[in-house]
């Protein structure tokens, strides 16, 4: 699939639904007749075209404020005594509700494909250990929207950029631009100056809190981790290209509840009052945004392809920043306008620019 520009919100196309063959042309055929055909054709074009740039819009805007609110929703709504684990666990089932219903919405051939395919050796070689590097990293992710305000949690999570471009290169030799490299730079550049102190731009141990660091150590183990897993469910679904996409999200969400059950025996989530204790319906509202927030991604990379979706993320930026000073009342630090112009220029870049196909080669027997 092709990358596209920022001007494809304005030009976005989908192809013609007119089928050429019923269309028959003779010598007879009136001058009328053809431009009724052309208009038809056209309309059907301008329909088509429209609808793809409604959704374009729609998705990309969804995309902004879902990735921009994210981080205050989560540390706003969720209560101080809410287990970190059980938030995990049920956006994990938010993820295979919404996959059922999208399953349900394919054809039963689609379906009784998927059934007769299906092998729980080939499942377990795809989906367990990237889903459970997920699940860990999912319980990272929440330690962080707690202990970090809303801004540096979203410009240091970009950096799972940088993790998953290593882990690309180091489990499937997959390569960067040099523009993306330079990018790559500008994210870790970010990353330094955002776990700094403000103003003095000090790394020394007692200008930070031992929260705010235990957030960012957090927030750089999901990065990694979150890099690793991408990498590693790339290299596993070579082999297994006809995984339906909604359907491998449920396997590996089964397989991260099933991971996060194992790991509650091992602590006192349950002990202290139960696995759901603190919840109430407010809880539900981070939970159900963050699982759609995959979902919307995939939408917007359908419709408005990957550059465009670097832009919808900058906007969420720029979007966190602003409900951080009207919400929290917190205005922008030196650091945080520095990460913001760093980051946003490293998306920019590395989602513009990626590397080049290599042409072809065309043997000489054919």
């Amino acid at each position: 699939s092709s990358k596209l520009h920022f001007t494809s919100l304005l030009s976005l196309t989908t192809p013609l639904n007119v089928s050429t063959s019923l269309v028959k042309f003779s010598p007879e055929t009136s001058l009328s007749a053809i431009d009724s055909y052309s208009i038809v054709a056209n309309n059907s074009i301008m329909a088509d075209d429209t609808k793809t740039k409604f959704y374009a819009i729609l998705y990309c805007t969804l995309l902004a404020f879902q990735f921009g609110l994210q981080p205050m929703i989560a540390n706003r709504l969720t209560a101080p005594g809410v287990s970190k684990s059980s938030v995990v666990i049920a956006t994990e089932f938010v993820k295979i509700i919404i996959a059922i219903f999208s399953l349900l919405s394919e054809s039963s051939i689609e379906r009784q494909r998927i059934k007769e395919s299906w092998r729980f050796v080939d499942s377990i070689k795809v989906a367990a250990v990237p889903a459970t590097l997920y699940a860990i990293q999912n319980l990272a992710v929440q330690y962080g929207y707690v202990l970090l305000d809303s801004m540096t949690f979203n410009l240091l999570n970009q950096t799972k950029t940088l993790s998953a471009a290593f882990w690309l290169w180091i489990i499937l030799d997959q390569r960067q631009s040099i523009p993306q490299l330079f990018a790559l730079f500008l994210l870790l550049a970010a990353a330094l100056v955002l776990t700094t102190s403000e103003g003095t731009f000090s790394f020394s141990a007692p200008s930070l809190s031992s929260d705010y660091q235990f957030g960012l150590i957090m927030v750089a183990t999901a990065s990694m981790l979150s890099g690793m897993s991408a990498a590693l469910t790339q290299q596993a679904l070579v082999d297994f290209r006809k995984r339906q996409p909604f359907f491998f999200s449920a396997e590996m969400a089964l397989y991260g509840i099933f991971f996060l059950l194992l790991n509650l025996l091992f602590n006192n989530d349950i002990k202290g009052g139960g696995l759901f204790s603190h919840w109430d319906l407010l809880t539900l509202v981070p939970v159900i945004t963050n699982a759609c927030g995959g979902l919307i991604v995939g939408l917007v990379t359908k419709y408005a392809g990957g550059v465009v979706k670097g832009f919808s993320l900058i906007v969420g930026i720029i979007i966190t920043g602003i409900a951080q000073y009207f919400v929290d009342g917190k205005p922008l630090g030196l650091k945080d306008g520095l990460g913001i112009v760093l980051v946003s220029v490293s998306i920019f870049l590395h989602s513009r620019y990626p590397p080049k196909k290599k042409p072809e080669k065309i043997s000489k027997d054919q």
